[in-house]
């Protein structure tokens, strides 16, 4: 089987400062004009169906049955030079055409994940929303009893709520119907084969690529397990990579638009965030 690849060069004449969880800041905007675009479309083979290498699905390696069971990974994932190398040494250069930016903003100012689902899932021909996906699939719950991988912490319609993990998500999208897939912890090399194949992937990073920390805010959930929600997270879509550049190219639901960030930079939170990912089959 063939797909489309397309490999971009985006020369953008914008630069969007951000900063904080909530609500954008004021945006600062260089005056260079706007952006070039260089498309080059190659046809590629790629497998008829799913690869197996080791025993591992490498293109949707779901390694739990149960997303509870991945939760109890949750902060072990460690940053490797060699495993970011490997994975771009053996990368191509592809941006999947078709994928439609969707901004957050205004109506759901903490809704980033929702969001991306609904990105993600509008690609795969799912006739779902944003709003749909909030109102009626995701579950939510509140500081001081849930936590993020059990649900969405307070409400994306509220700018003071926290957000979910990969779990809830994925969840999320089956309960509208979906084929999602929870690929945590897999490898680097693993996320940019999704890509290969025509599939975008949902991650969890931050904002703008700032540095990930630890927010002043803990509690207990219903089981009594500390809860804390690292500050700068954020929920987006991978589309694309160029692997000459250093380039990941993401459908940001925080500007509605797609963005380039630098791809080890993009590794570095992805990892920061716990090597969260979701794909949608």
């Amino acid at each position: 089987m063939k797909i489309r690849v397309l490999v971009v060069d985006i020369l953008a004449g914008v630069l969007l400062l951000a900063s904080g969880c909530t609500l954008p800041f004021e945006e600062k905007r260089s005056t260079d004009g706007g952006a070039a675009i260089v498309i080059e479309v190659a046809d590629i083979e790629v497998p008829s169906g799913n690869a197996v290498e080791n025993d591992i699905d490498i293109y949707f390696p779901d390694r739990q049955s149960e997303d509870i069971e991945w939760v109890s990974l949750a902060g072990t994932a460690v940053y490797s030079e060699d495993e970011y190398n490997s994975a771009v040494i053996n990368a191509k250069n592809c941006y999947i055409e078709g994928v439609k930016p969707i901004k957050q903003f205004p109506e759901l100012p903490t809704g980033c994940e929702v969001t991306a689902l609904e990105i993600a899932m509008n690609y795969k021909d799912y006739n779902v929303n944003r709003f749909t996906l909030c109102d009626k699939y995701l579950k939510k719950g509140n500081s001081g009893q849930s936590n993020p991988y059990v649900a969405f912490i307070g409400n994306p319609y509220n700018k003071n709520g926290y957000g979910c993990y990969a779990p809830v998500i994925a969840e999320c999208a089956r309960r509208a119907g979906a084929d999602a897939v929870n690929v945590s912890y897999c490898q680097f090399g693993e996320i940019l084969n999704y890509l290969q194949t025509g599939n975008p992937v949902i991650v969890w990073a931050t904002i703008s690529m700032n540095k990930s920390y630890e927010g002043s805010t803990g509690w207990k959930d219903a089981n009594n397990k500390l809860v804390k929600f690292k500050a700068q997270e954020h929920c987006m879509v991978l589309i694309g990579v160029d692997v000459n550049k250093a380039i990941a190219y993401i459908a940001d639901p925080y500007y509605g638009t797609v963005k380039e960030y630098n791809l080890k930079t993009f590794y570095t939170r992805w990892v920061e965030q716990d090597k969260q990912a979701v794909v949608i089959k």
